[in-house]
């Protein structure tokens, strides 16, 4: 079988199959890992199985393992930032009526509270106010609306209203007009995704869009198709909870996590969608905050 994994679980999986194989992970490194870490010269590829970017070298403990594969370094580097974005007069307008609300002074003194209900407003009123349903989550909230303003439009965007998405934006439009690169949006929310396709139709941006909605046998084929260099469409639109595993966009070199999930982890695979074996260009993942 396969190994892609740190070499102390190396070690540990070896002990668990032959316990005289090593007795601590130390000892492992020093047995195990120079003739599996060790550089193959393209020369001495004739004497090994290629498959999928990988080498395989027959295993030196064929009681324990059949092969172990040796990954060359094939991916480019990966620049990761994490963004921070000014909220708008809007969203501070809102956030101030919400802290002042009787909701946070029931938080306050721990009675008759639903602290996560008030976190998800927050998370929504940091990425859009159009996410919440106003007046009925901020009550009050409509004598701070702007002039014109209509709460859930499902027509216009209205960018200005959100720190994060006029930084989108402009990150966008600019991504757009100087390269021929490729960019995968991911949230947490669906709402977040409707936005997000509002904003490339009113630019005229191509798009795919995957979320829980989408059956698995259709998720290839959209895949396979934004991947193509040759397709028109340049942003991804992904649910971090439908496609945070196994999705494979090397098609696009940048990737713009909306907003963060409860779990790390969560977000850590969603960053590696695009940083992945087969990706060509030096990848640029972006957190916004």
């Amino acid at each position: 079988m396969p190994l892609k994994s740190s070499n102390r679980k190396e070690t540990k999986s070896c002990n668990s199959s032959l316990p005289s194989s090593a007795s601590s992970s130390s000892e492992g490194r020093m047995t195990f890992c120079p003739s599996i870490v060790s550089p193959v010269l393209e020369e001495d590829f004739g004497h090994f199985e290629r498959a999928g970017g990988l080498t395989l070298v027959p295993s030196s403990l064929p009681s324990v393992f059949s092969l172990l594969c040796v990954c060359r370094p094939q991916v480019p580097v990966k620049h990761e930032h994490v963004v921070f974005c000014k909220m708008s007069n809007f969203q501070l307008d809102l956030y101030r009526l919400f802290i002042r609300s009787p909701e946070i002074k029931k938080l306050l003194r721990g009675s008759g509270s639903q602290p996560l209900k008030a976190i998800g407003i927050l998370k929504k009123l940091c990425n859009h106010p159009d996410l919440l349903d106003l007046p009925s989550d901020l009550e009050g909230s409509e004598e701070l609306f702007p002039e014109g303003y209509v709460p859930r439009d499902r027509r216009n965007v209205n960018p200005e209203l959100s720190g994060k998405m006029m930084v989108l934006q402009r990150f966008l439009e600019t991504i757009r007009a100087t390269t021929n690169d490729k960019i995968v949006l991911i949230s947490n929310y669906t709402q977040t995704l409707d936005v997000f396709e509002r904003m490339c139709r009113a630019n005229r941006w191509g798009n795919f869009r995957l979320d829980g909605t989408m059956t698995v046998s259709k998720r290839q084929k959209l895949v396979d198709k934004f991947n193509d260099p040759e397709g028109k469409e340049f942003i991804f639109l992904l649910s971090s909870k439908a496609g945070g595993c196994g999705l494979n966009l090397i098609g696009a070199n940048r990737l713009v996590l909306f907003d963060p999930d409860w779990n790390p982890a969560s977000d850590q695979q969603a960053l590696a969608r695009v940083w992945r074996d087969g990706q060509k260009k030096s990848c640029k993942c972006k957190e916004k905050g």
